[in-house]
């Protein structure tokens, strides 16, 4: 909140038009946010792609499936570490403050910007490409395979230093005497607002009724079964509870769930993929990317994945978008969270029929579900 918080202050006391020039500064700011952590998948989808071409141009005898790249003596996996968000962080922030230093209006503000995040993307590349080559080159058996963690500052450094050094330095002038700032009277019925969203808010979300019982699939048509037995397992974390059911055509539910309990704690937990990457690649997406096809990359085994995260009332099959969707059933006292996944086992060359078996499911409402007592 606190780039928010700056500029409401400055709208307050200086006006609309001094909030947009400063503008650019509260970026530097808003490198906290955690919304930078979404733009990772992105990152690392570029740098699979573009690692890709370059490997192929270079005549590397290697197999590229997703973000693994198998070679003759091993795999490499382009994971959400490998997405270089640390160099873009890192090439955002020194542009940000070469502009404040050289006193950059929007024009020099947007150049930098681009220069750095395009530096940060180029870095990314170079550096994941060195490390195939290298890991091709030395069978694997080199030390930066496994710790390139200075490999990639390194090579960062040797792109910046020159930047920095050809960056172009504008001197500041004299600072001329101006008239004082003059506080505006409008936008105080925006600052009176502010004061009264913090407490009304947390009223309701103390008052409000929380129903914190477990859920349940509302079809009895399932049998309990074990999650180490899940064609592909769904990582979840300790705390979460996770049930496995197995359906009346021999597909998989799977329901981890966990409440609330503490006023300060997060309704949405933090979740890492649910699907080992490590082992298996997205294949491909169905039905307007409500089910995907992921196969082994050891086996070659496909298995067709329907997940949603559900939040309170709410439902979406975007673990970013269920991190938003936990401030109104906060708001509202709900104090429930569960990933929701059903599987189905391809068959040997195609996996039509386990789409089918899924897609008939979710509208027969199979996955539905409820709590006991129907609240």
């Amino acid at each position: 909140m606190l780039p928010i918080g700056l500029l409401a202050t400055c709208w307050t006391l200086l006006s609309l038009s001094a909030t947009v020039r400063l503008f650019p500064y509260v970026l530097l700011f808003g490198l906290s946010l955690p919304v930078w952590a979404d733009i990772v998948p992105f990152l690392v989808t570029l740098a699979t792609v573009v690692v890709g071409k370059a490997v192929s141009l270079m005549g590397i005898t290697a197999l590229i499936e997703g973000a693994n790249i198998t070679l003759p003596y091993g795999r490499l996996v382009i994971a959400d570490g490998c997405s270089g968000i640390r160099y873009f962080a890192v090439s955002i922030l020194v542009a940000t403050i070469t502009a404040i230093l050289n006193d950059y209006r929007w024009k020099g503000w947007l150049v930098a910007l681009a220069i750095g995040a395009g530096l940060a993307l180029i870095v990314n590349w170079v550096r994941i490409t060195a490390l195939v080559v290298i890991a091709y080159q030395s069978n694997m058996e080199s030390d930066l395979v496994t710790n390139h963690e200075s490999f990639g500052w390194l090579v960062y450094a040797g792109f910046l230093i020159p930047v920095m050094l050809l960056a172009p330095v504008r001197r500041r002038d004299a600072v001329s005497g101006g008239m004082p700032p003059r506080m505006t009277i409008k936008p105080y019925g925006f600052v009176v607002l502010a004061l009264l969203i913090g407490p009304i808010g947390i009223t309701l979300a103390h008052s409000a009724a929380s129903d914190i019982s477990p859920w349940r699939p509302v079809t009895e048509e399932l049998r309990p079964a074990e999650s180490a037995d899940l064609p592909l397992a769904v990582n979840v974390p300790s705390f979460m509870t996770h049930q496995v059911w197995i359906t009346s055509d021999g597909n998989w539910l799977s329901l981890a769930q966990s409440t609330r309990t503490v006023e300060n704690e997060k309704l949405v937990p933090y979740l890492s993929s649910p699907i080992d990457t490590s082992n298996w690649f997205l294949a491909s997406e169905h039905l307007q990317e409500r089910i995907r096809i992921y196969q082994n990359l050891t086996s070659r085994r496909q298995v067709a994945v329907y997940q949603r995260y559900l939040v309170g009332g709410y439902r979406t099959g975007s673990y970013r978008i269920a991190k938003l969707l936990q401030i109104p059933a906060t708001l509202t006292g709900q104090g429930r969270f569960a990933l929701l996944t059903l599987q189905a086992s391809c068959d040997t060359r195609e996996c039509e029929n386990a789409i089918q078996k899924l897609s008939q499911q979710i509208e027969d409402r199979l996955v539905t579900i409820d709590v006991p007592g129907g609240g």
